[in-house]
């Protein structure tokens, strides 16, 4: 099933020492192959008749590349074992197409016509196109086709001829080792069956393999793919043996030969002239820079001459222009000594190689945009509060011309929507105490407006109508300034205001504390009878997946592209359901659920609905209520043995326990809260004798009844235990308490776990007067691995 956090959890929650069997189940979960084959190697020195562990040694072997081993350890075996021929014939026939050695394979197969295992069958294809015999090719395609159970699709393979987007394939596959070596194998196969132009690209596809290994941590498949591509002498083997070394430990031997590797493979002089040659070199120097950093054994002028010799060497490069911003804003502190007036020169550096790396790609946008953006706006307030001071000489005031003029050069040059992914950072700072910062910044709100109204709309409309005048008159002054830049817009942002003024008036309603229900037709009749007018401007609703930008996935700031693709929904009625089921397929990842949030002022604001989702709370009290839990018989009982035993405490406990409902509410909670003078065995003994015995693990059954199949059920399993990990590691991270089961909702179509309301944060929980502290137990009976979380709330 492909799930080593479950395994390692399994194993992590067991108490005895595993057997042999498990070891070698574990081992080859995680994927470490070596570990799995020795432990082999001990099952066969037990049970030396049992084919079984001779399978896994072969199997462990194929996928360590060990190819040779496999064919001499198969001939070994069935030397004296005659009658596995049929078993054990499959991975000889693998090993032997692998290595393209067509004479083994073809003894191989004709010494056993009986085996119809995958491995088999591609070896006689492999065979049959080596031989040029096109009728036995497609004889044994057909019978390949019709023996899998998934349909192939029919997709003839010309000899002479790669497939278009040979290279394009391979990426759509999934991203991990299991998915990739199998088809990157039989590519290698294909390609050595004497194509003139075959060299180089199976010297790519052994650099694949090795790069797709190392980063799954099998080292040692990593290392026989690097040694099968030495023969065809690829640059770009040099970088890829040093980010193996690296990975295993070997920092200052992968240094090494990565700097020798550059002199040898790119000499000084011979200049570079084609572009894959100056992209292999540049990302090798890069790499160089890197390790040095890494290190920490150079100075910071070899490490800062580095970096610029990649951006001198190929200086429309995404990934060059990054990382010495990046390191110029890691020295910055350490060369400067923390003084103002030595800021500005370096700060006006890192917000230029910032701005050109966001000029020619997105890959480092969340990280590159916000930091470039308060480097200069910090700069240009520390500055503005000297010249208050009357601390702020001639320099800075030239500094900070400088670098606003930097930043104007990049607004003119990026899309709106790069900068529309920190817009709400550009908003927070419409206030700035510098003037002339504050010119630059309403020009880059500005250009943004224009180019996405609808969204930068919401995003200003708390501005727009804040308390404080000063922030609210800006916000005007960026409006007009849009306006005369596009006079359309002025009826859409009248439009917008009066909307917001409606949204706020429906916030602050007084209502009555014995109304259940409101009614837009009568309570809210200005905002209904607004929204239908019918020259009423097209105002967008206020979702999540249309107020994140998407980004470009190849270029830079390309004004051609589409960052709100797909239809929009706006506002037309309040009757009228807008809101539409995403369904969009879910990949089993790491991530967080969010959800819109959209300030109107510093007091109301929008919440986007969490769509298609339950509270824990609400599962968990159906599911009791359902059950009619506890039993009374089984609480009077109870009691009664603790009469018996003049145990009166526990007595005491468990009758109150029987007058209350058949779950305990939060009333019933508050009645048992005990005294923080209490002795800890009270407060354990309470947990264990009343909280879990009225509240058994239920909440696998919301699961078996919401995910019936076997499929949904399992994949919505893994869904839960991944996001209520990930969930709980941010949440420690970030402080997040008032976490009860209102709070946690879960997924009715994925199962994954979506938390709401972050208003206590940072550990404020910790400094609020009176805080009630309660153990939410969410792990499901049979599911506990290492993702699977306890929350203390």
């Amino acid at each position: 099933m492909h799930e080593p956090d479950g395994v390692r959890g399994v194993n992590a929650l067991r108490r005895e020492e595993p057997s042999l069997r498990e070891q070698i189940l574990e081992h080859e979960s995680i994927g470490l192959l070596r570990d799995a084959t020795a432990c082999y190697d001990r099952a066969i020195q037990l049970e030396s008749d049992q084919i079984g562990h001779y399978h896994g040694v072969m199997t462990s072997m194929l996928g360590l590349g060990q190819l040779s081993t496999v064919i001499t350890q198969v001939n070994g075996v069935l030397a004296s074992k005659h009658q596995w021929k049929s078993e054990l014939n499959s991975y000889r026939v693998e090993a032997a197409w692998k290595l393209g050695k067509w004479d083994l394979l073809e003894d191989y197969l004709s010494s056993d016509r009986q085996s119809n295992t995958w491995g088999v069958r591609l070896g006689q294809l492999l065979l049959s196109a080596k031989k040029q015999d096109a009728q036995t090719f497609y004889e044994k395609l057909k019978l390949v086709r019709k023996e899998q159970v998934v349909p192939l699709s029919a997709a003839s393979y010309d000899l002479g001829h790669l497939p278009p987007h040979w290279s394009d394939r391979l990426e759509m596959t999934q991203n991990s080792f299991r998915a990739k070596e199998p088809v990157l194998a039989l590519r290698r196969a294909l390609l050595s069956l004497g194509q003139p132009v075959s060299n180089e690209l199976v010297g790519e596809c052994w650099l694949q393999s090795a790069r797709v290994a190392r980063k799954a941590g099998h080292h040692q498949t990593a290392f026989n793919a690097l040694l099968n591509a030495e023969n065809t002498h690829l640059a770009e083997l040099v970088t890829e043996k040093a980010k193996w070394l690296w990975s295993k430990g070997d920092v200052h031997e992968a240094l090494i030969v990565l700097q020798k590797g550059v002199a040898q493979c790119f000499p000084e002089d011979r200049p570079l002239k084609d572009a894959r040659g100056l992209q292999t070199k540049s990302r090798a120097m890069l790499l160089v820079g890197r390790f040095m950093e890494e290190t920490a054994n150079f100075e910071s002028n070899a490490i800062m001459k580095a970096y610029k010799d990649v951006t001198n060497l190929l200086p429309e490069w995404e990934d060059g222009n990054f990382y010495l911003a990046k390191y110029y804003d890691k020295v910055m502190p350490m060369v400067t000594d923390n003084k103002l007036e030595k800021q500005g020169n370096l700060i006006r550096y890192i917000v230029t190689y910032f701005g050109k790396a966001l000029q020619f790609g997105n890959q480092y946008i969340y990280q590159a945009m916000p930091r470039m953006l308060s480097l200069w706006l910090d700069f240009g307030a520390k500055v503005c509060e000297c010249e208050k001071a009357g601390r702020a000489d001639r320099q800075m005031r030239q500094e900070l011309g400088k670098i606003n003029a930097v930043v104007s050069e990049h607004c003119a040059n990026l899309a709106p929507y790069q900068f529309l992914t920190a817009f709400s950072q550009l908003i927070s700072r419409v206030c700035h105490s510098s003037d002339e910062v504050f010119t630059v910044l309403m020009t880059i709100v500005a250009k943004v407006f224009l180019a996405y109204p609808q969204q930068a709309m919401w995003l200003m409309a708390a501005v727009s109508k804040s308390s404080y005048p000063m922030r609210m008159n800006r916000c005007n002054q960026i409006l007009k300034k849009a306006i005369s830049l596009k006079q359309s817009l002025e009826k859409f942002i009248g439009d917008a205001n009066r909307l917001t003024d409606k949204l706020l008036e429906l916030c602050n309603k007084p209502v009555d504390g014995n109304s259940t229900t409101l009614s837009m037709s009568v309570h809210f009749k200005q905002l209904k009878r607004l929204v239908e007018e019918p020259t009423f401007s097209q105002i967008l609703i206020p979702l999540q997946s249309v107020l994140i930008p998407t980004l470009p996935s190849t270029g830079g700031a390309n004004t051609q592209h589409d960052a709100f693709p797909g239809h929009w929904a706006y506002l037309d009625s309040f009757e009228d359901n807008c809101l539409r089921k995403d369904a969009e397929s879910r990949r089993r990842e790491l991530h967080i659920r969010t959800y819109a949030v959209i300030p109107l002022n510093e007091e109301c604001g929008i919440i986007e609905w969490v769509n298609n989702t339950a509270g824990l709370r609400h599962i968990l009290t159906k599911l009791y209520k359902e059950r009619g839990w506890p039993p009374l018989q089984n609480l009077k009982r109870g009691a009664q043995q603790a009469v018996g035993s003049s145990n009166v405490a526990k007595a005491f406990l468990i009758w109150s326990h029987f007058v209350l409902a058949i779950y305990l509410s939060g009333k019933d909670l508050r009645k048992l809260i005990l005294p923080k003078t209490a002795l800890f065995e009270e407060k354990l003994r309470l947990h264990k004798e009343v909280l879990c015995v009225r509240h058994p693990p239920v909440f696998h059954e919301w699961f078996l009844r919401t995910f019936p199949d076997p499929t949904s059920w399992y994949s919505s399993r893994s869904a839960y235990c991944r996001s209520t990990a990930v969930m709980s590691m941010v949440g420690y991270i970030l402080g997040l308490g008032d976490r009860h089961g209102e709070n946690i909702l879960f997924d009715s179509f994925t199962g994954e776990c979506v938390h709401v309301d972050f208003n206590c944060l940072f550990n404020k929980v910790l400094f609020l007067s009176q805080v009630v502290c309660k153990k939410v137990q969410i792990s499901v009976d049979g599911w506990r691995k290492k993702t699977s979380i306890e929350v203390i709330i």
